[in-house]
C-alpha cells in the first residue's frame, strides 16, 4: 500500500493494532468506515437533506487513515491521478 509501506512508519503497524486482522467482524468497507467515523452523516427523507453530523468513530484510526490518505496523495501512484481527478470535479 503505497504511503504506508515505509519501513520507519509505525503507520502500518498501529492500524493493524486498532483494527485487528479479522476483517469479518465489519462486514464491509462501509461498516469499516462508519466505526472509524470517515462517512458523512446522512438525514434525508422525502427528499429533503436536513443537517447530519459525521459519526465521532474511533479517533485513533480516523487520523491514521487520513495521514495515510494525503501521504498516498502525494506519491507518484494510481492514488495521486485518483486524488486530483476527485479535485477537478469536486473543486477544492
Amino acid at each position: 500500500m503505497v504511503g504506508v509501506g515505509v519501513p520507519s512508519s509505525p503507520q502500518p503497524t498501529v492500524l493493524l493494532v486498532e483494527i485487528g486482522d479479522d476483517m469479518t467482524a465489519f462486514g464491509s468497507a462501509g461498516c469499516l468506515a462508519k466505526w472509524a467515523g470517515i462517512c458523512p452523516g446522512n438525514d434525508q427523507s422525502v427528499g429533503k437533506r436536513r443537517n447530519a453530523k459525521t459519526p465521532k468513530g474511533n479517533r485513533y484510526v480516523r487520523a491514521l487513515l487520513c495521514e495515510i490518505a494525503w501521504s498516498a496523495a502525494r506519491t507518484a501512484s494510481q492514488f495521486k491521478s485518483r486524488y486530483q481527478g476527485l479535485v477537478i470535479r469536486r473543486g477544492a
